[in-house]
């Protein structure tokens, strides 16, 4: 029996949900890719229709899974909401066309008639909300709707749902429009970086402010209350007194003032009616990483004495955690300013163990390069197992994985939301298995073999560092370790290996797939141009920073960004383009 045969079908598109532009965007993807696999354009069916159909449909089951199942002799996707059903639609045409996305963009299919199969399968996501910073999926600091390159990806959550979110104090209170009236507002002794926790009349408009955002968002659930990204530093007098109440710990004085700020939201919501779920999310982030609690033996006290509201969440953002190990890894420790480890002499495993147990909504911002230098072979691999089980062992609700989210920087750029998706909805997937099924289908399956050979190179290097050099894999450099660039962990002999091995993964390219092959030599490219061109000939410098450019043109990234080497690049494109090269480059 078959589906689709010859470009003609007896089954038309039923769809059993409310119209929308998300339920019309499911159909759409349908349709488009069963006529790019089968050229079969299939047509939706009219009321009353009772044929052969692929039914479409969604119930409120309070998550994003779906499942899809034949009934009948028909196919049927049912969404849990209306991204279950993208997801469902996704799911069916994965199991007839054998539709994979390697990005939003990259994708294998099937091309051909389609036998009608029996299935019946169920897929509910590990992380309930997910989210990506890499470009060009949508970043969360930008706060823009969902997109066809985000439900691809199986992305959720990351303008969509939230009606404020990332470091929000001065969007809420913007320091152009309150700060000449009230410098008070805002914290005395470091110009005004943040707000001021313990003023109460800032504390009221900020509530005031509060309210209209969220009537301005009548569909979000998700309002963050973040403060600013610089450590909290208030001289006034209220401050310092409530901080030397609390041990030094700051993070307790915004946890109180979040809390204040939520009890009156709560009383304005039962007091106007207002029928939705509201959650308010608070940062775990620099000086308030900390939780706020004693560990005694294998419990967590609070060291606060007020009660929280039930709708409180915290976002757990360890930046100066380390990334080749996992947050519950005992290795990882939370580092602080010049040092590696932490002054509060916690793990990371405690800081995300100590916010579960006074905390019942935990969510994460996490990281996935070297903010530094992004060109940096960078090993986050090995922690990733390991993060997303724990994640689910301690129920987080959600993760925002913040990669390169201003430029595309070719340092398997697109490798990461591949792998972050796979583990975002089964948390024991294979990581392995991801890189190897994302290498074959975006590099090809020619190039394939040479290009994981290359890769674990790099991460293998990535690994002695550490081992060898004590310098472990950070998010951001600490002033006690060098950039992750450095001549001291790069040596000119592994990097002329690496550039052997990337340019036997050229040579094995089919030419569809040279491009994104060739791009990837980038990072070595940059390393050996930046510390080592006295190292090598006129010619081999000409070559490789003539790659180098074009790499950049194409990317934009002679334009500033965080983690980008920009002075290094500039000095790559002058010397490209100076006089004494354009000799070079005539012999």
């Amino acid at each position: 029996m078959f589906f689709i045969k010859d470009g003609k079908t007896e089954y038309k598109i039923v769809v059993k949900a409310p119209a929308s532009e998300r339920v019309e965007f499911a159909v759409k993807e349908w349709t488009d890719f069963i006529l790019e696999a089968t050229s079969c354009q299939m047509q939706t069916a009219e009321e009353g229709y009772t044929g052969k159909a692929v039914v479409l449909s969604y119930t409120d089951k309070g998550n994003e899974g779906y499942r899809i199942y034949t009934e009948n002799g028909n196919y049927c996707v049912e969404g849990y909401c209306e991204k279950g059903l993208i997801y469902g639609v996704y799911g069916l045409l994965r199991r007839i066309v054998g539709l994979i996305f390697y990005t939003s963009d990259v994708y294998d299919i099937q091309k051909g008639d389609i036998e009608f199969k029996e299935l019946d399968e169920e897929r509910i996501p590990d992380i309930p909300s997910r989210a990506i910073g890499s470009v060009p999926i949508a970043s969360s600091v930008l706060d823009e709707p969902l997109t066809k390159k985000e439900f691809r990806m199986g992305i959720s959550s990351s303008g969509d749902n939230w009606g404020i979110n990332s470091h929000s104090y001065f969007k809420i209170l913007p320091p152009e429009k309150y700060k000449e009236l009230h410098p008070d507002w805002y914290t005395q002794g470091d110009d005004g970086k943040n707000l001021c926790m313990s003023n109460l009349e800032m504390r009221g408009e900020f509530v005031t402010q509060l309210k209209r955002i969220i009537l301005d968002h009548p569909k979000s659930k998700y309002f963050m209350l973040g403060h600013e990204d610089h450590e909290y530093g208030c001289e006034c007098k209220g401050c310092l007194k409530a901080v030397e109440c609390y041990d030094g710990l700051t993070g307790i004085l915004e946890l109180e003032f979040t809390n204040e700020v939520v009890k009156e939201i709560n009383a304005w919501v039962k007091q106007e009616k207002i029928e939705r779920e509201l959650v308010f999310v608070t940062f775990a982030y620099v000086h308030s990483i900390a939780p706020p609690v004693k560990k005694v033996g294998n419990t967590y006290v609070p060291l606060f004495d007020f009660k929280l509201e039930k709708n409180i969440g915290v976002m757990i953002a360890p930046l100066f955690a380390r990334g080749d190990k996992s947050y519950f890894d005992d290795e990882n420790c939370h580092g602080r300013s010049t040092c590696h480890y932490d002054i509060y002499g916690y793990k990371m495993k405690d800081i995300f163990l100590g916010w579960r147990a006074i905390m019942d909504k935990l969510f994460v911002w996490s990281y996935c390069n070297d903010f530094c230098e992004t060109l940096a072979p960078f090993n986050c691999w090995d922690g990733l197992e390991g993060n997303y089980r724990g994640y689910k062992d301690i129920n987080v609700e959600y993760v925002f994985e913040e990669a390169a989210y201003n430029r595309i920087v070719p340092n398997f750029h697109y490798l990461r939301p591949y792998v972050l998706s796979k583990l975002m909805w089964n948390t024991n997937c294979s990581l392995e298995s991801a890189i190897d099924e994302f290498i074959e289908g975006f590099y090809g399956a020619n190039a394939a073999p040479y290009m994981r050979k290359y890769f674990d190179y790099l991460r293998d290097c990535c690994r002695k560092i550490t081992s060898e050099k004590g310098r472990p894999m950070l998010y951001i450099r600490l002033d006690d370790f060098s950039d992750l660039t450095m001549p001291e962990y790069w040596s000119v002999d592994v990097l002329k290996e690496a550039l052997r091995l990337h340019e036997e993964v050229v040579a094995h390219a089919d030419e569809e797939y040279k491009a994104r092959v060739e791009e990837e030599g980038f990072p070595i490219w940059f390393i050996m141009l930046a510390r080592y061109h006295h190292r090598i000939t006129d010619e081999e410098r000409y070559e490789m920073a003539k790659r180098a450019t074009a790499v950049m043109e194409k990317y934009d990234l002679l334009v500033r960004g965080e983690g980008i080497p920009f002075v290094y690049l500039q000095k790559i494109k002058t010397f490209v383009d100076s006089p004494y090269f354009r000799k070079v480059k005539k012999k």
